[in-house]
């Protein structure tokens, strides 16, 4: 049961976003960008939009790479990982049962600093 309210929660919060991406959208289309327009010229109109255009792109560019550089972790900071992990799990009474590279195999390992790791925690 909790597994269906959660998806039902993660739905309704999705369904929400949605509508206002749309909402925003529908605003910026129909409401400033006119007003903009009326009050710089279409000249200058033009420039903003096309300012806003590069925004986007980069925007969409950077935004999903910098999220990504922040899910991974250098091979280097497994000692800082074991801190995070002794301040928020260790310390409460779990414990590491079992920790390793993620593939056996070593063609897979090959990078140390891309290596996936893992850690299985006991309480």
């Amino acid at each position: 049961m909790d597994i269906k309210n959660n998806v039902k929660k993660l739905f309704g919060d999705s369904v929400l976003s949605i509508i206002g991406i749309v909402f925003m959208n529908a605003m910026a289309q129909f409401a400033i960008y006119p007003f903009w327009e009326r009050t710089f010229g279409t000249e200058r109109y033009g420039t903003i939009v096309y300012l806003l255009s590069m925004m986007n792109i980069a925007a969409l560019t950077f935004g999903p790479a910098a999220n990504c550089t922040l899910i991974t972790m250098p091979y280097t900071a497994q000692t800082q990982i074991k801190e995070l992990m002794h301040k928020g799990l260790l310390s409460k009474g779990f414990n590491i049962s079992k920790e390793g590279n993620l593939f056996d195999d070593d063609s897979l390992n090959n990078r140390k600093e891309t290596v996936q790791y893992y850690y299985i925690f006991e309480r």
